[in-house]
Order: structure tokens, then sequence, then C-alpha cells
């Protein structure tokens, strides 16, 4: 039996509104670089930036206990993007603006 994954968390800590889970991007509206803030970091997770055709344009392993990460956004075209963490069993995305 799997243990669940958010159980030694308090629901206060990790909820906002009804998205238990999200990343923090900024600025959103962006140019150069972006922040993305992890909402939970006691595994190593995956980050995927994909554009609005779902092509992915950056991967990164992010290492347990990493709680923010900085991304060079200067070489991709103006537009959405997408930014999902793949955390164990749970799928967080937030879209960004990139001017």
């Amino acid at each position: 039996s799997q243990m669940h994954v958010f159980s030694s968390f308090s629901p206060d800590a990790i909820s906002t509104d009804d998205e238990p889970l999200a990343l923090q991007i900024s600025p959103n509206p962006a140019n150069s670089t972006i922040t993305i803030q992890i909402p939970i970091a006691d595994n190593t997770q995956t980050l995927n930036i994909y554009d609005n055709t779902g092509k992915m344009v950056f991967q990164s392993v992010i290492d347990a206990g990493e709680f923010e990460i900085q991304f060079d956004i200067t070489y991709l075209e103006s537009g959405i993007y997408y930014a999902q963490l793949q955390h164990s069993e749970a799928l967080i995305t937030t879209s960004f603006i990139k001017n």
C-alpha cells in the first residue's frame, strides 16, 4: 500500500484557493528571465516547459530541497508557454507569457 504523498503536510501550507499545489512564476509576462517557485520539494522532480503547440522547449531535473529555479527565456519566441512540474503522481501546470 502506498503512503499518500501529501500526508505529512498541513493543507493550509500547500493550498491556494482551490488548487492544492501551484507553481509561482514571476515576472509574468516576462522578457528575459523567469523565476519558478516550486511548492513542494521533498523529492527529485521534473520541470518541462512547452509552447502553445505542445512542443517541449525546456526540461530540467529539480533536486529535492530546491524550491526555486531561474530560467533564461531570451531565446524563446513571444507567446504563451506552459511550465509543468511532475511531482510523484501529481502534474502541476502553470502558464506564463513571453513578451
